[in-house]
């Protein structure tokens, strides 16, 4: 278990933190059967919004977020259209 902790006074969001780290693994050519030992996990490294005065930007993160799950949804939704047409008959 891998745990990530914020500075004092910083926030992070935690959806905005899993998609972030998707991406990340993702990008990083890991392959889905490989097991993220600590070391590997420690090369990773995530890009967070950040407001104009340098701060963690949660509002943004939080869009970012909604975001992904917005369109992980319709992804979703589209495949399972796509199963109902290939199964569907005309009588």
């Amino acid at each position: 278990m891998i745990v990530v902790q914020p500075q004092a006074g910083q926030d992070i969001d935690l959806d905005y933190l899993s998609v972030a780290l998707q991406s990340a693994v993702t990008a990083g050519g890991f392959l889905y059967e490989a097991k993220l030992f600590a070391t590997r996990v420690k090369e990773l490294s995530v890009d967070v919004p950040v407001d104009t005065s340098g701060n963690l930007d949660i509002e943004q993160q939080k869009r970012i977020a909604s975001a992904v799950k917005r369109f992980e949804d319709i992804v979703s939704r589209l495949g399972e259209l796509g199963r109902w047409s290939g199964e569907a008959r005309v009588i």
